[in-house]
């Protein structure tokens, strides 16, 4: 058992091998957000996440868990959302201190995926969201796409924030102020992806059938629909060698490698750069009707 700011987080198996390759064990796991905890908790506060749990490690059996799971401690928040589409409530856990997120660890929680909104409305954005994913697989391409978002969003004059997804991706972060549904948000990041499209037409495929991509980048602009997430800054990643989901700098879009970003080293590269998503949730000045504007009187 350990006792963390007077609350008690039961841990148990930590001998569990998570990651056969590298050897790492349910220990590692807890250690790396605990040790973590002062960059990632920023990003978790105030936003329901969804858990993606491993409870034997990435060999076994996982799943998304969105709901409270049953036997939770009664201190770890939690924002209740009914969705229509579903036709349910949801209790979506809320990770605000470090108690709550070493009890998500001992959940066999590799992944934390987050909202792109706050418990304050869950119902409006403050985030838009470019998930830049390559059919090819390689993350160059990755790269050469998200050289273009950023391009775009330059144009806008959008403040903007790049992090590796901890996989193939790259994921580009632009903060709004919190006064528009996600609808609104999904619809201009839409007209955006639209926009990259007819310019870049031999980079860029919006299709969901991946058969018309011919091998083209694909943005999932729905990502930014209500209660959709997106892998949390820092999160890990349920890969071979335990990749993290890394803010970037876009002069690293050069030479970037997401495998470099790993369980065993991300808090060396902290100590040099510290968070690069540290201003993101004082940084979103700008409202969506705005950004709709802008985008709308540039040429194609």
């Amino acid at each position: 058992m350990l006792d963390i700011d007077g609350r008690e987080v039961h841990l148990t198996n930590l001998d569990k091998i998570f990651w056969p390759d590298a050897g790492w064990r349910k220990a590692d796991l807890i250690s790396y957000y605990i040790g973590i905890s002062p960059h990632i908790l920023p990003h978790l506060r105030r936003r329901p996440l969804v858990m993606v749990r491993y409870p034997d490690g990435i060999s076994g059996e996982s799943w998304f868990h969105k709901d409270l799971p049953a036997g939770a401690p009664e201190w770890v928040q939690t924002i209740r959302v009914w969705h229509h589409a579903e036709k349910k409530e949801v209790h979506y856990v809320v990770c605000d201190d470090l108690p709550t997120l070493t009890w998500l660890a001992q959940m066999g929680t590799i992944e934390i995926h987050t909202w792109t909104a706050c418990i304050d409305d869950v119902k409006k954005a403050d985030l838009a969201v470019f998930d830049i994913d390559p059919q090819t697989g390689e993350f160059a391409d990755a790269v050469d796409g998200a050289r273009m978002v950023c391009d775009l969003l330059d144009e806008l004059d959008l403040k903007y924030y790049l992090k590796t997804t901890g996989k193939r991706g790259i994921h580009v972060f632009s903060p709004l102020r919190p006064d528009g549904p996600h609808s609104e948000v999904r619809d201009v990041v839409h007209e955006a992806v639209l926009l990259l499209e007819r310019r870049h037409p031999d980079t860029f495929a919006l299709s969901y059938v991946k058969s018309k991509r011919q091998g083209r980048l694909f943005i999932d602009y729905a990502q930014n629909s209500f209660g959709k997430t997106n892998i949390t800054p820092y999160s890990l990643r349920a890969t071979r060698d335990a990749t993290v989901s890394t803010p970037i700098r876009r002069s690293e879009l050069t030479r970037t490698d997401p495998h470099a970003f790993r369980l065993d080293n991300i808090g060396r590269r902290l100590s040099r750069t510290g968070d690069l998503w540290e201003h993101l949730g004082r940084s979103g000045e700008v409202t969506i009707a705005e950004a709709r504007r802008r985008l709308r009187a540039l040429p194609d």
